[in-house]
């Protein structure tokens, strides 16, 4: 039995799919509208139960926009206690995978990339297993004014001009048909996670982000006490121009939370 929870941020029809095509059961969860309602700690505990709940041992998650919100020791422990299958759909690698992608893919059976030149020889680097999902984006966009962009956009890659012309031999459902077979013949693995400031900086920050938020749009002023941590003191003028920026928007609930964070924050992490 394949059961499949994905976790997403940004809707991907095709993914969603091929997902639920080749899975046995499959479930789906855009985790940044759950955020959005509630506080990161009681996301995790929720989605921990969700896992249990519908038995799941497969789970996907797309992460795009620089998005480190998911605490990745959470999802850790969560995978170790349901003995899970994790495969991560990285969807800006070119932007993010110095800062934030190469941690989250420690904990990966598989990492999916799309058809981007380079960026998969730097996850072979690191001997994480990958798959190049080929004809599914039609566009690249490189962010070199990022809060976590990594170094790598001095390469300057460049999408393919004539990228929608291009056809390969096997088509999205193939593909899929492929990740799965490899999946299920992978064993599971469970490293020693490594992490360096540049990671824990992103994870914090995010945090503070999502307690900031539901402080302003839900009213919840009882989680304003989870500022009150010794790991957030040294945040404390970040906190505050983080809460001006946030507090200043029309938009804040539609607006990505990279986006506000770059807003307030980037000159902090200019590379």
């Amino acid at each position: 039995m394949i059961n499949t929870l994905f976790l997403y941020q940004s809707n991907e029809p095709l993914i969603k799919e091929n997902l639920e095509l080749n899975s046995s059961t499959y479930y789906e969860l855009d985790f940044i509208v759950k955020l959005k309602n509630c506080s990161a700690d009681k996301f995790h505990i929720e989605l921990n139960q969700y896992i249990s709940k519908y038995e799941i041992n497969h789970l996907f998650i797309l992460l795009d926009n620089c998005d480190s919100s998911i605490s990745l020791t959470k999802l850790y422990s969560i995978k170790k206690k349901h003995n899970l299958k994790i495969v991560f759909i990285f969807r800006d690698s070119p932007n993010s995978f110095e800062y934030i992608d190469r941690y989250y893919a420690q904990i990966a059976e598989l990492v999916i990339l799309d058809d981007i030149p380079f960026i998969n020889d730097f996850y072979k680097m690191l001997e994480i297993p990958t798959y190049i999902l080929k004809n599914l984006r039609t566009e690249l966009n490189i962010n070199s004014t990022n809060i976590f962009s990594s170094s790598l956009v001095n390469l300057s890659i460049q999408p393919n001009k004539e990228y929608k012309k291009i056809r390969y031999p096997l088509s999205i459902n193939q593909q899929f048909k492929e990740i799965f077979k490899y999946i299920s013949a992978t064993p599971k693995i469970y490293p020693e996670l490594l992490t360096d400031k540049k990671f824990t900086y992103s994870q914090e920050i995010y945090e503070i982000y999502w307690i900031l938020y539901h402080i302003i749009e839900n009213k919840n002023f009882k989680i304003s006490l989870e500022l009150i941590n010794p790991k957030n003191f040294k945040y404390i003028t970040k906190t505050f121009r983080l809460l001006k920026t946030m507090t200043s928007s029309k938009s804040l609930s539609t607006n990505r939370a990279i986006d506000t964070i770059n807003k307030s924050l980037y000159v902090e992490y200019s590379l």
